[in-house]
């Protein structure tokens, strides 16, 4: 029987897995905004019955080494589950593509070159072998970079802000640190969702979180050459607009209430926000 796994990725973290690459790594910044919690989720599912949620592990109780060993893997490579081009600024086509990541070394989009790393500002550190690449969530808002020397910003689009990937095999464990958490031949039948979480609970209506980046990616870049990100919530602006309204314009309340509510049924949900994505690297190695 096989144990089948996925892992998700949120918020201010590094992926590094190339395409037929045995192994691949993800780096959580060390230095990060305010209010950014790291969790890690764990969701077993059992043959019959709902799926069940351990407790979750925090930041405190996290080891700087992750380790997913994936035994005898369908396939022992990494690959990518769809690689058709997107149009970022319509995201209605292709939603699990691989083209939707933000890759820092992507040359028509964002750096040509290897970005390069600082030591050791990437840990925690996952490391994994094998699996299948694919995004998992899209933002609802766009990204939008600063080029140097920053006259206007670029409308990027839309992002990857939930990097997925997914892992068949014979077994499969689980270590933070030297602790087991998930030993699949203990559990036969279970699957398994590993979720890995940076982020803020709550954000602004301003987000430029990911210019955190620069704190432990780009030790290639000169400063006047680095790139800023920043995105905007409609919502968070909507609901600051309606704080700030007039009770008495019951006219202007009543839009705003109405947009409000719009925006929080859309499905999906928005958020993440475009500016807390997850970066991949397709050059430069996590040490």
């Amino acid at each position: 029987m096989s144990t089948k796994v996925t892992l998700l990725l949120r918020g201010l973290l590094v992926l590094d897995a190339r395409e037929n690459a045995e192994e691949g790594r993800v780096g959580i910044l060390q230095t990060r905004p305010r209010n950014h919690d790291l969790i890690i989720q764990v969701t077993r599912k059992p043959p019959s019955g709902p799926p069940r949620p351990d407790r979750p592990i925090e930041r405190g109780q996290i080891k700087d080494s992750l380790l997913l060993d994936i035994v005898e893997p369908d396939n022992r490579k990494i690959r990518i589950r769809n690689n058709r081009r997107v149009n970022r600024k319509d995201r209605s086509s292709n939603p699990d593509s691989f083209y939707w990541f933000v890759d820092l070394e992507r040359a028509d989009e964002m750096y040509a070159d290897p970005v390069g790393t600082f030591e050791d500002q990437l840990r925690p550190l996952l490391t994994f072998n094998s699996g299948e690449l694919y995004t998992a969530q899209i933002s609802d808002n766009f990204l939008n970079v600063f080029d140097p020397p920053f006259p206007l910003p670029r409308e990027f689009g839309h992002v990857a802000v939930t990097l997925g990937i997914d892992f068949v095999s014979k077994s499969a464990v689980f270590k933070n640190g030297n602790h087991t958490v998930i030993d699949s031949e203990a559990e036969p039948g279970f699957t398994y969702t590993i979720e890995l979480t940076h982020d803020a609970k709550d954000h602004p209506s301003i987000v430029t979180d990911a210019n955190f980046y620069h704190t432990a990616l780009g030790s290639n870049i000169p400063l006047f050459e680095r790139k800023l990100f920043l995105s905007v919530s409609a919502l968070r602006v909507l609901e600051e607009k309606l704080e700030q309204a007039d009770k008495g314009d019951e006219e202007l309340v009543d839009q705003l209430r109405s947009l409000i509510e719009l925006l929080r049924r859309r499905k999906p949900a928005a958020g993440p926000e475009a500016a807390c994505f997850s970066a991949f690297l397709s050059k430069t190695s996590i040490p």
